[in-house]
């Protein structure tokens, strides 16, 4: 992948990405976060890319605005008092990484973690974690070594969906892959979408349905930054075409809102290192745009979870870089209530960080993230940290 560094504009346009999937580029300098409601631009963005790959599916118009639904019945109940705080739990689990496949299983009551880069490699273990036990290492055989492989957890069918990702350095892969809580399982599909990594992935639990968006493949530029909707019922994926979509981008995230009813996206970088602010609805009605009064500043690589008691999402950290390619990394925490982005002011805050592992986790009502590039891309940690909001 190094090949494309041959030009101050490939530079830019790829600086970022070998970044995000193991290149040597460092980080220059830390930046406090400017509120901000527009993306940031180096160049015009090219439209969405397509698909082609049958079986297709058209979803009807998309609305201008998004009507939240009923916030769900059961809440669940902390074992600690909420508090608008971040807490180091623990550093010595799982080695240091960034880029690692994280998901919570809410049949068994707790997180997998799959593979991920590591130090000079890219990772193929499984570990598990719980608040009784904490880390454990789940020896079975799975997936290959991969970085940016992003998965969720299907609690319909109660296993643990990934797709993708690249190994060290090279390609990028297309297989699908479920985990059942004990073992690991490639699932042959009829139809696949093109091989990618550093995708947006959700299950959307209102329709019962695994969403994938966009990613990218093969060089990194142009073209090959993908802009594509993708379903999986289980046994097949379908591409899914849509009056209105947000444009083609990776390192974004998907998260499923219960209160907005859909998954909501929002961020990443896309064609011609455009970097994105924007907040985007996913549902039954295809891509609805919403328009917060204001939003975190544009990023990519950043963690973003629902936060079942308090019905919000998280976002934390995240990086950008600029004209002159100085990079920059946010270590500020957001919250989203459906309608608007607010910075949320923590006493405590984990370093910087991008690409790390997060989750909300019922068990303590809170949300934890693992690991990731603090700050620097060299700089991997494996600090897990526990956020609560009062609200």
């Amino acid at each position: 992948m190094h090949a494309y560094r041959t030009s101050l504009l490939i530079i830019i346009g790829l600086g970022v990405f070998l970044a995000a999937c193991g290149g040597a580029t460092e980080i220059d300098s830390i930046q406090q976060p400017t509120i901000t409601p527009q993306p940031t631009s180096f160049a015009s963005p090219s439209p969405p890319a397509t698909s082609t790959v049958a079986p297709t599916r058209t979803l009807g118009p998309s609305t201008a605005t998004a009507t939240a639904l009923p916030l769900p019945t059961t809440t669940p109940q902390p074992t600690t008092t909420p508090v608008n705080d971040w807490l180091l739990l623990d550093s010595s689990g799982p080695s240091p990484r960034s880029g690692m496949s994280f998901a919570y299983d809410s049949t068994q009551d707790r997180l997998i973690l799959f593979g991920g880069t590591c130090s000079g490699y890219a990772c193929a273990d499984t570990w598990q974690y719980t608040s009784a036990n904490g880390w454990q290492l789940i020896d079975t055989p799975g997936p290959s070594a991969r970085e940016a492989a992003y998965m969720t957890y299907d609690s319909a069918r109660q296993k643990v969906v990934l797709f993708g990702g690249h190994v060290w350095a090279g390609e990028h892969l297309d297989d699908t892959w479920e985990f059942d809580g004990s073992r690991w399982m490639q699932i042959q599909t009829a139809v696949t979408p093109p091989h990618r990594s550093n995708q947006g992935i959700a299950f959307d639990e209102t329709r019962q349905i695994v969403v994938m968006f966009g990613g990218w493949n093969d060089s990194q530029l142009d073209q090959d930054i993908l802009g594509d909707t993708w379903e999986y019922d289980g046994t097949n994926w379908t591409s899914i075409n849509t009056p209105l979509a947000p444009a083609a981008r990776s390192n974004m995230q998907l998260v499923y809102a219960p209160n907005l009813g859909g998954v909501l996206l929002f961020g990443g970088i896309g064609r011609d290192a455009v970097h994105y602010n924007d907040t985007w609805l996913y549902n039954a009605q295809g891509w609805t745009q919403l328009q917060p009064t204001q939003s975190p500043p544009p990023r990519y690589g950043h963690q973003m979870a629902y936060h079942a008691l308090h019905h919000t999402l998280i976002l934390f950290g995240g990086t950008s870089f600029d004209a002159t390619i100085t990079f920059f990394t946010y270590a500020d925490t957001w919250q989203f209530d459906g309608r608007t982005w607010a910075l949320a002011t923590p006493a405590h805050s984990p370093p910087p960080t991008w690409n790390a592992g997060f989750a909300y986790y019922p068990p303590i009502a809170g949300i934890l993230m693992f690991g990731g590039n603090s700050p620097h891309q060299n700089d991997l940690n494996q600090d897990l940290w526990v956020y609560n909001s009062p609200q």
